[in-house]
């Protein structure tokens, strides 16, 4: 049996001398990443076989045993190209490519090995026997931590203390912002509150002044420019020394709009304030935190980031995007040793608010009051959570639609409806106006609204 294209017969069939048979020289030359042979034409079996594995090995990838072999051979003037295919093993002359399959019902190893360069396409993971390992440790960590973790849900939780905590929040001029900096005052935290409207976030800070002391500092920035957050960040840490406790809470709420009909200042505005100034606020305050190791960031986000919704994709794409951020933030810090900045993503649902884009939904289940929504997320934060929603028992309901059958994500919003009443161009105008309105006047922000 010998291998299409071979030079020849005489040159590649094994000499007998008496009981002994002698098998001409494999002579193989290496030039780069591609091995060509010069003399070879007959079938090399086994012991040539640990010669090649030995070269790859040294020269190329490693391979697996029991691999098929296909090699196909480089064409020559007046012939076409060909190939070889045997199992175990089979070589051909003067190969261009050669093509490694390893057979297994996990999938196919296959590596290609041309003149001048080599490929290689992984289809194994790798360090694939560590790997079986590793996932049947898992499998057997699974039930006992799941039992651990349950447990802990019902027993009371550490709390840290939130005392002479400086604490930065956004939006705090009127909704959750402001109920949060008036729950946080009263842990005997000292504040410094960011919103865009002027008379609105100063009459929280003077609300709390008069019945905490001064703690509290108005800031007032547009979060949708950057040039804003820079300033922002600069006065902050001159007034406070650092931020210990950052809740990103500033977003726009925007509703009753299909998909296909957003207007582009409205999807450039939205992503702006609810997912770039996350990003911005992090990058400003968090190194700060890293060099003190002390610190905790806080986003808040909202259940459509765990389930979605229908009339409110722009809001809800911003909010998966929150989330999605916090979740690569916290793999992040995991990976610094000893790191004991904590992270919290915070998943209301509908908070009564008492604003204008609340009016515009018709919610089945009753809405979170602001008093219950700000008192939640003050918990987690202090018990170090890292995702939760308000109220809690929603939480495993969101995560278990994400792998039943759609028909019964299908009736389950059907029976717990959310809808939003379509908006005129006039109310959309209201809620993300055309134009900001917001401008700067010997470097403070003055809100003409």
């Amino acid at each position: 049996m010998r291998p299409a294209g071979a030079r020849g017969e005489a040159e590649g069939e094994s000499r007998h001398r008496g009981n002994s048979a002698v098998r001409k020289p494999l002579r193989t030359t290496a030039i780069g990443n591609s091995w060509t042979d010069e003399r070879l034409s007959s079938l090399v079996l086994f012991p040539s076989l640990f010669s090649l594995l030995c070269s790859l090995r040294e020269h190329g990838p490693h391979l697996s045993p029991n691999p098929m072999l296909t090699l196909r051979s480089a064409p020559r003037a007046g012939a076409s190209p060909h190939s070889c295919t045997l199992c175990p093993f089979i070589i051909a002359p003067r190969f261009s490519v050669l093509t490694v399959r390893r057979s297994s019902r996990f999938g196919f190893r296959r590596v290609e090995l041309t003149r001048g360069e080599m490929t290689e396409q992984r289809t194994l993971p790798r360090e694939f026997t560590l790997l079986v390992f590793q996932v049947i440790w898992l499998l057997i960590m699974l039930i006992p931590t799941c039992l651990w973790a349950s447990l802990m849900t019902i027993l009371p939780s550490r709390r840290k203390s939130l005392k002479d905590e400086v604490v930065l929040i956004t939006g705090a001029g009127n909704g959750l912002g402001e109920e949060l900096a008036m729950q946080m005052a009263k842990k005997g935290c000292k504040l410094a509150l960011v919103d865009v409207k002027v008379e609105a976030v100063t009459k929280v800070v003077n609300e709390i002044n008069s019945r905490h002391g001064c703690v509290a500092k108005a800031y007032i920035a547009d979060l949708g420019i950057p040039e804003d957050i820079s300033t922002l960040a600069q006065i902050i840490s001159a007034d406070f020394q650092g931020v210990d406790i950052l809740i990103n809470n500033a977003a726009l709420c925007f509703g009753g709009v299909n998909t296909h009909e957003h207007k582009d200042h409205e999807i450039e505005t939205m992503f702006r304030v609810n997912v770039m100034s996350h990003f911005r606020m992090i990058r400003e305050f968090l190194p700060g935190m890293l060099r003190r190791n002390h610190g905790h960031v806080v986003a808040i986000s909202s259940v459509l980031s765990l389930i979605g919704g229908h009339d409110a994709s722009l809001y809800t794409s911003t909010k998966w995007a929150v989330t999605g951020m916090m979740h690569s933030l916290r793999d992040e810090l995991e990976r610094i040793p000893n790191n004991a900045v904590q992270i919290s993503n915070v998943c209301p649902y509908f908070i009564s608010s008492g604003t204008y884009v609340c009016k515009l939904w018709s919610n089945r289940l009753p809405d979170v009051s602001l008093e219950y929504a700000a008192k939640c997320a003050i918990n987690g934060i202090e018990e170090n959570k890292f995702e939760f929603t308000i109220p809690s028992y929603h939480y495993p309901f969101y995560l278990a639609l994400k792998i039943v059958p759609r028909s019964i994500v299908k009736y389950f919003r059907k029976i717990f409806y959310a809808n939003a009443t379509p908006l005129t161009e006039e109310e959309r105008g209201i809620v993300i106006p055309l134009k900001s309105r917001v401008k700067l006047v010997d470097g403070c922000h003055h809100d003409d609204r």
